[in-house]
């Protein structure tokens, strides 16, 4: 099976910027064991700005995605859990939804794995997919940023129905 990182379209510029988040969501309880301490709904203020461009997925300060890439995702993962979270421009008067789905981590890189310099940088990610499962979608358990990956026929599913992801394939050992 094929695997791939996804990200932020990169051609975006004005996305929402999220004011004193950390006061209202504790990133840490986004893992596992501790996901139930999140809200169910939250409601975030945005920087206001009436360019701002809502993007499918948004990886910081923690991954979010659209009610589209949900509603996707629910097709492959009908048992995932979510939360939900509002992102308002007070000034613009615009509301925007989006979800933080409970995904599983994995510690799934092998040592051919590659980083910067100064490890804090994953430059060629290299996974072992005995250590995966059956996932469509998993982080990656420690790394410094944030790498989401999705299996290939989730990816296909996404962009068949129009949404606009960055996306580069990994390379996968251990395929039975």
């Amino acid at each position: 099976m094929r695997y791939f990182y996804i990200g932020e379209d990169k051609e975006i510029t004005n996305r929402p910027q999220i004011k004193n988040w950390y006061k209202i969501i504790n990133e840490r309880y986004l893992h596992y064991g501790t996901y139930h301490k999140v809200p169910e709904k939250t409601v975030l203020y945005i920087e206001s700005n009436m360019w701002v461009y809502y993007p499918e997925v948004i990886l910081t300060p923690f991954f979010m995605i659209s009610k589209k890439i949900k509603d996707i995702l629910k097709l492959y993962e009908p048992n995932m859990g979510y939360r939900q979270v509002i992102l308002i421009d007070f000034d613009n008067e615009k509301a925007t939804q989006y979800f933080i789905p409970h995904i599983k981590r994995f510690d799934c890189l092998t040592e051919k794995s590659q980083f910067n310099q100064f490890h804090t940088k994953l430059e060629k990610i290299v996974i072992d997919s005995k250590k995966i499962g059956d996932s469509c979608i998993f982080e990656l358990d420690n790394v410094l940023d944030r790498h989401v990956i999705v299996r290939m026929d989730f990816l296909e599913s996404i962009l068949r129905r129009g949404a606009m992801i960055d996306f580069k394939e990994v390379i996968v050992e251990g395929e039975v």
